[in-house]
């Protein structure tokens, strides 16, 4: 049980959304449905819930989900880059970031901002619902295409954090490293400290990078409901979500729910819940309704 198999966020203007993921980052859609019911309500905490549910993927390996909510009604959060505990951006691989931030700009996104990466090469982007991308050169990626390399988190404690992601969930440490990172302060003011970062491998082809500031103590984490924007949440694969639901007090997680069954969809028959890490992150589990 070591597979990630999306990032989730809540965009604002889910078709915005799509056409500056299409357009400007090549990815491509694998499905757009609604999603509501009691099922959902019970795994969301959330009542009244409505979506549509869109999901894609720039590399034909990882997936991305994105809510669209039409209720409950959206949270505002804060949209400081790096600041808060949780999923601070998702990484992706190009072999031409220059030509795609020039595409941004000819198709007039109204876009929170775009910096230059100093510290880590390439350039963060953070688009109108808070999501944010750092895009970094990779010459061995082919032309017109895009990898997602990793997803980086920011977390309190790696020590208690690890324990989760290695001993509850299966990714294996993959690296560690001192590096200097770009982040902004509360009054959005752009900053470099010095963070300790984990790589933490998934058999399915993604990364997590875990990472702690050094001098810096983070914010606690904005988006603990599925109704707040921006990236919210990790999913996992499991063969038996009843078995690791049944572990999770002895790594310091919070249940938001039982294991739901999924009455409809490509994963009906199995059952998926959410839950909270030490640091307040969600992540779900899906076990699906016959072994991957």
């Amino acid at each position: 049980m070591n597979s990630i198999l999306h990032t989730g966020a809540t965009v604002s203007d889910i078709e915005w959304q799509k056409k500056f993921l299409l357009e400007t980052l090549s990815m491509t859609i694998l499905s757009d449905l609604p999603r509501e019911g009691g099922w959902i309500d019970a795994t969301t905490g959330l009542k009244g819930f409505q979506s549509q549910t869109v999901y894609l993927t720039p590399d034909e390996r990882s997936k991305i989900e994105l809510f669209h909510l039409f209720r409950p009604q959206l949270l505002p959060v804060p949209l400081t880059y790096g600041a808060y505990i949780g999923l601070s951006h998702i990484g992706l691989q190009t072999s031409d970031p220059v030509q795609r931030i020039a595409s941004m700009s000819k198709y007039r996104l109204q876009l929170n901002f775009i910096e230059e990466d100093g510290a880590e090469g390439g350039f963060l982007v953070q688009d109108n619902s808070g999501l944010a991308w750092q895009l970094q050169t990779n010459a061995q990626v082919g032309a017109g295409s895009i990898r997602l390399s990793h997803t980086r988190m920011i977390v309190s404690d790696l020590d208690s954090s690890l324990s989760v992601y290695t001993g509850l969930l299966g990714l294996t440490v993959q690296k560690t490293e001192f590096k200097k990172v770009m982040l902004q302060d509360r009054n959005t003011q752009w900053l470099t400290t010095e963070a300790e970062v984990y790589a933490l491998a998934s058999d399915s082809g993604q990364t997590i990078e875990m990472c702690q500031y050094k001098d810096l103590i983070p914010l606690p984490n904005p988006r603990k409901k599925l109704n707040s924007t921006g990236l919210h949440h990790l999913a996992f694969y499991s063969e038996d979500a009843h078995s690791i639901f049944s572990r999770l007090s002895d790594f310091g997680c919070t249940p938001l729910s039982t294991p739901q069954a999924i009455p409809m969809g490509p994963n009906k028959g199995g059952f998926v819940f959410y839950f909270f890490d030490p640091d307040g992150i969600s992540l779900e589990i899906l076990q699906t309704p016959t072994p991957k």
